[in-house]
């Protein structure tokens, strides 16, 4: 039985499979990462203008830059020895979620616009009886024209002695807060994030709230 002997000086002169470097995934992946939040800022802040709830944006796009990242990491590694593409994906992932994170923060601080004012008092649960009855919209997200602004009017029951007071502490019930210190049976005005909301009583039962988005 022939056994072939392996001298010191001898090399395994055979081209391995697969990379054992996780160099390319990363590269892949970082260079992905920038494209992807790059257009998730600049595409969230535009879809602002026209998607009404803002968690899709500020959840949604986050996350889609932490999905490209990753996938475009696995693609970039997937001929590179297990070891080297776990590291690659480990390392991508870190790095985007901390992306993520600032994307979600930087998003979030964009000022409402229209759509997001109307969606935050379509939110208002209405008190029993109280219905919408004309609505009214102006401004922009610049406030060159004014800031964005709802004027809506509400029909209360007839039997409601005070529809102002009702509407307000439902408000405050769900999450509105009072603008001073005064008693919240006696408030008129309200406030959630940055949009502020004032309430008066222009005819009998009924409510007119005008909702706008501070500059």
């Amino acid at each position: 039985m022939e056994v072939e002997r392996v001298g010191a000086l001898s090399y395994d002169l055979t081209v391995p499979d697969k990379d054992p470097s996780a160099q390319r995934g990363i590269i892949i992946g970082l260079l992905t990462l920038v494209a992807a939040w790059i257009v998730a800022v600049v595409g969230g802040w535009l879809a602002l203008g026209f998607l009404a709830n803002p968690r899709i944006v500020h959840r949604g796009f986050p996350i889609a830059i932490v999905a490209a990242s990753v996938g475009a990491t696995a693609w970039g590694a997937r001929r590179t020895l297990s070891r080297a593409r776990r590291n690659a994906l480990l390392v991508i992932l870190g790095v985007s979620t901390a992306m993520g994170l600032l994307a979600y923060n930087t998003l979030a601080h964009v000022k409402p616009t229209l759509p997001q004012v109307r969606h935050r008092l379509d939110s208002i649960e209405l008190p029993p009886g109280f219905k919408v009855i004309s609505e009214e919209s102006h401004g922009d997200r610049f406030c060159r024209r004014g800031c964005p602004t709802i004027e809506r009017v509400y029909l209360a029951p007839s039997d409601d002695p005070d529809p102002v007071r009702t509407m307000v502490l439902a408000m405050f019930d769900q999450g509105w807060k009072r603008t001073s210190d005064v008693e919240p049976e006696n408030a008129t005005t309200a406030i959630s994030g940055t949009i502020f909301a004032h309430l008066g009583e222009t005819s009998p039962h009924t409510v007119e709230l005008t909702a706008t988005r501070q500059s």
